[in-house]
């Protein structure tokens, strides 16, 4: 596992990366530009191995002046990726690159929604006009403008293997199959069936005792004669497994049934009369905040739970110590909201194989901190050293590290007209405020004693936290109950009815 990040206190003054496997990361430089005569004045060839560039080179929305035209936001692009190029050159370090969801390509921010799409449509009319070649890179403006420079190479969805041994994994631009974070929250509860108050040794007991009632040798605590039958081959399988072909396993010997095969979809596939003596209440209620409130289909958390699995086995098979980098830093309920919940996933199934990882994005969110144990460092805006050796070090801008205060995020008129109409359609469907109240309470707790049991809250300030989030609660409650009350409601799920006419 990583070792602690050094104490500040015990640095030199002439602490450099020069003793480490060192690598300079920046990013989100969409609004300030690369800082190249900074990193040049602080850093020299002996100092950096690799420069890691996590993405967004440039931005159609200017700092403090709303829109920038095409030209300026082209112009940009190209004075970043050449100062890319000449810190490769100047620090004689390969610099690895990754997108960002900002870059102009099919797929970028906004995108899809048409919101960009003229934008990247300009980009490319220029680039045609100014560059013969581009033709041949099908509108794609990032992998052109990486291909353009000698010292850039593309990491996304590769591995970096350093001098010393190890191994910078390179992750994506923040999208697909990346899903919301309350669907998120939603999955990892029915993850582990003792959150959904079940005893795994006493279920394991019950489908003895169940099976006992068709003959089986129950002193031997076997399951031969009740799961040779056909209908219920597979309710002991883990997950992923599939139904098991009866003929197929015949003459397959069945031993003990091991308490940790048992999942919530072993439960939820049982039969009828059975499943009803075993499910708990509050498996019942995951089960009806699913059918509620998950807006993923079973192809998405497919596609969802194979990139986590994918991204695993990319950090198992790495060599050496693991730095994973994306354009984002992982989902994390408190210090980063809008991070990528694959990564945070991937950090707890396989945080023991990783050293750090890094990215940006969330430019409020600077700083160093630790998810289940890994060192994240947020650098947006900013550049950073990353040391790996014996110990970890890292700095930002040649600074002790520091972690700024969050922005808030304030959602925009077209968020919060959906938030206002997903509440006031719950309500209506479930009769009362009073219900309506009580069910996002448990929701609230249940995501809180989710994210305890991944070490995103200390356990023992779980009570704590659960009576700031109730009290966080009521301000938004009485506005609700104001606004049911009043009838204004009402304007809400007109406007959803004439959308769907």
């Amino acid at each position: 596992m990583s070792q602690e990040a050094e104490d500040p206190e015990e640095k030199s003054e002439d602490y450099s990366l020069e003793e480490f496997d060192s690598t300079l990361q920046l990013g989100d430089t969409e609004l300030n530009g690369v800082p190249y005569d900074e990193i040049i004045d602080n850093y020299g060839s002996d100092d950096v191995d690799q420069i890691v560039f996590h993405g967004d080179a440039s931005k159609k929305e200017g700092k403090d002046v709303g829109t920038v035209s095409p030209d300026v936001y082209f112009n940009q692009l190209k004075e970043t990726y050449q100062d890319l190029d000449k810190l490769g050159e100047e620090l004689d370090a390969d610099v690895l690159v990754l997108p960002g969801n900002h870059s102009p390509i099919e797929g970028s921010h906004g995108y899809e929604e048409g919101k960009d799409k003229q934008h990247v449509e300009y980009v490319e009319k220029m680039l045609e006009e100014e560059y013969e070649e581009f033709s041949e890179y099908e509108g794609n403006a990032y992998e052109f403008f990486i291909d353009l420079h000698e010292n850039l190479t593309d990491l996304t969805e590769t591995e970096y293997e350093t001098e010393e041994g190890n191994t910078i994994i390179g992750m994506s631009d923040h999208f697909s199959p990346e899903i919301d974070t309350q669907n998120y929250e939603l999955l990892k509860v029915g993850e582990d069936i003792e959150k959904l108050g079940y005893d795994r040794e006493e279920v394991a007991d019950k489908l003895y005792e169940l099976q006992d009632k068709d003959g089986a040798d129950n002193s031997k605590r076997k399951i031969k004669s009740f799961f040779d039958k056909p209908k219920v081959k597979w309710w002991i399988q883990p997950v992923g497994s599939g139904p098991v072909d009866a003929a197929k396993e015949e003459n397959k010997e069945v031993g003990d049934i091991d308490p940790e095969n048992i999942t919530r979809e072993t439960i939820e596939n049982l039969p009828e009369d059975v499943k009803e003596e075993i499910m708990t209440s509050e498996h019942q209620q995951y089960l009806q905040m699913v059918d509620e409130h998950m807006e993923l289909s079973d192809e998405e958390q497919k596609a969802f739970r194979e990139e986590v699995a994918r991204l695993g086995g990319r950090i198992e098979n790495a060599d050496g110590k693991v730095h994973v980098v994306h354009h984002s830093t992982p989902y994390h309920s408190d210090r980063n909201q809008y991070g990528s919940v694959v990564l945070a996933d991937a950090i707890e199934k396989h945080g023991d194989k990783i050293e750090v990882v890094s990215g940006g994005h969330t430019h409020g969110g600077k700083g160093e901190y630790k998810l289940g144990g890994v060192h994240v460092l947020n650098a947006a805006e900013t550049y950073s050293e990353i040391g790996l050796g014996e110990k970890l070090h890292t700095e930002i801008n040649k600074m002790d590290v520091e972690e700024p205060a969050r922005k808030h995020h304030e959602p925009t008129p077209e968020e919060e007209e959906s938030q206002y109409r997903k509440v006031f359609e719950e309500i209506e469907s479930l009769g009362s405020l009073e219900e309506f109240f009580s069910r996002q309470e448990d929701r609230h707790r249940q995501m809180l004693d989710s994210a305890a049991e991944r070490g995103l809250v200390p356990e023992e300030e779980k009570d704590q936290e659960w009576e700031k989030m109730k009290k966080a609660l009521e301000p938004q409650r009485e506005e609700i109950r104001e606004m049911w009350e009043s009838g204004e409601y009402e304007q809400y799920l007109e406007e959803d009815e004439e959308s769907e006419e």
